[in-house]
């Protein structure tokens, strides 16, 4: 285990320092790094408040060394937080293999989010909360690990949804449909584990099971009943869909679903009260999928990129408006819960977002793009600063991106808008010798990536790991 640690430490640092690498002032300019417990403090075994400490000190003195000031810790991913906020007006369970009788200091509980923000501040490195909002897991027997089984912050609602279709269908769906629904609610009230719910679908005849919440609503949908209304869905027939081109089938959220909102916002709030120490709020897939998921069937396209329309043609002209009505409501519920979560904030800590590489619809056009759908209208958001994730990106159109962004926020708020924009970056040789012409950015290391590394998508930098 000892090992393990430490080839996680240095391996990610490696992308950080090569021979001779040009390190950055540390200003208080951001030189970030994105940052998860799941590379240095993985499931599988149980931590205690000192193994947690000495491996966290090794990596905010390698942080140190390299340049960085700013980490933007994952703390809040697949329903369960890094994080002990116990106390708030809803439960936010903890990954498991984090807890430990946590020691008391004053009021709060040492838990892992503290140890880091006590080990990075003696070094002068920023803590910031990176919270994941509408991304809820993978639909994928093949990505998941034991320790993401659990009751995560969402189950409830996915239990809600089961007793209702339940007693919708009890008299009129196939017996084994209604078994399978019987035992996944079960199943669902102790702990969400896709293994557990494979083997239920398995028993009962079901076809896709490796990706098995899907093919429980697919079920459900075939015999007369609904779809999950708190969840982003693509229809009955595919409900998670992959990405064009991708295998992975994430699971999103609702964002217009009111426990949604409530639950990200009361979860900040709670992870600001018993932190007292974070510098910042890090908001990521702050968004809708980018596949149409949550579109009404008939306007749903999944395989293509870009839609056009005739401005000449009614019926198209039609379609237009239903879209562009939906992606207004879409960008207004979107901005609602990056402003909420702002106004907790206050003026007591940043608040930022990453976002994708697209540019935010400021004028009608006859044509939608899927990340139009994704509807990240980020220059109305209340945020001290967004993080485009160009991972890949060459520096040439990256400083051209980064020109048009402030130019675009400029004018609209008639003059320098506050937002600032810090590129994210795989880059990070060329970025620390100013390729990139910005003086702030987020670094991630896309090798330490299960998803990505799943997908066969290499790191710009080639870095391996040792799993």
């Amino acid at each position: 285990m000892k090992k393990i640690f430490i080839y996680l430490s240095l391996f990610f640092f490696m992308s950080l320092s090569c021979a001779n690498a040009v390190l950055v002032d540390p200003s208080r300019n951001v030189y970030g790094a994105w940052f998860s417990t799941d590379w240095i403090l993985p499931g599988g075994h149980r931590y205690s408040e000192e193994q947690v400490r000495k491996i966290v000190k090794t990596n905010m003195k390698i942080l140190s060394e390299q340049g960085i000031n700013t980490l933007f810790l994952e703390t809040y991913l697949r329903g369960y937080s890094i994080a002990d906020v116990s106390g708030a007006d809803v439960d936010y369970p903890m990954y498991g293999h984090l807890k430990w009788n946590f020691r008391k200091d004053g009021r709060f509980g040492i838990d892992t989010l503290h140890i880091f923000i006590e080990e990075a501040n003696k070094y002068d490195i920023e803590v910031h909360a990176w919270v994941h909002v509408c991304y809820w897991k993978m639909d994928n027997t093949e990505i998941v690990l034991p320790w993401h089984f659990g009751n995560t912050s969402w189950n409830d609602l996915l239990v809600a949804y089961l007793d209702r279709e339940y007693s919708r269908l009890q008299y009129s769906a196939d017996k084994n449909v209604l078994s399978a629904i019987s035992e996944a609610r079960d199943l669902f009230k102790e702990s969400y584990d896709d293994f557990k719910l494979k083997k239920i679908l398995d028993n009962y005849g079901f076809k896709g099971t490796n990706r098995p919440l899907g093919a429980l609503v697919s079920s459900i949908s075939g015999s007369g009943g609904s779809l999950p209304d708190f969840l982003l869905v693509a229809g009955g027939r595919e409900p998670f869909p992959p990405a064009f081109g991708k295998q992975l089938c994430s699971i999103y959220l609702n964002p217009e679903h009111p426990e949604v909102k409530k639950r990200i916002v009361g979860y900040v709030q709670a992870l600001i009260k018993t932190h007292p120490g974070l510098s910042g709020i890090h908001l990521d897939h702050i968004r809708y999928t980018t596949d149409y998921q949550g579109f009404p069937e008939k306007f749903q396209k999944p395989q293509w990129d870009t839609i056009y329309f005739n401005a000449d043609n009614p019926d198209m002209m039609k379609d237009y408006s239903a879209y562009m009505s939906i992606l207004t409501k879409r960008r207004a519920t979107i901005t609602d819960i990056v402003n909420a979560v702002a106004d907790v904030a206050g003026k007591r800590m940043a608040v930022s977002a990453a976002v994708l590489p697209a540019f935010p619809m400021i004028e009608d056009r006859l044509y939608i793009n899927k990340n139009d759908v994704a509807a990240q209208d980020w220059y109305h958001w209340k945020v001290d600063f967004v993080s485009p994730m160009m991972y890949g990106y060459e520096a040439w159109r990256i400083r051209n991106m980064m020109r048009k962004w402030r130019m675009n926020l400029d004018n609209m708020a008639g003059g320098p808008s506050s937002i600032e924009i810090y590129p994210g970056v795989s880059h990070l040789q060329k970025t620390l010798i100013g390729r990139i012409d910005s003086d702030n950015w987020l670094f991630f290391n896309l090798s330490l990536s299960r998803d990505l590394r799943f997908q066969k998508i290499q790191s710009d930098d080639q870095i391996k790991i040792e799993d």
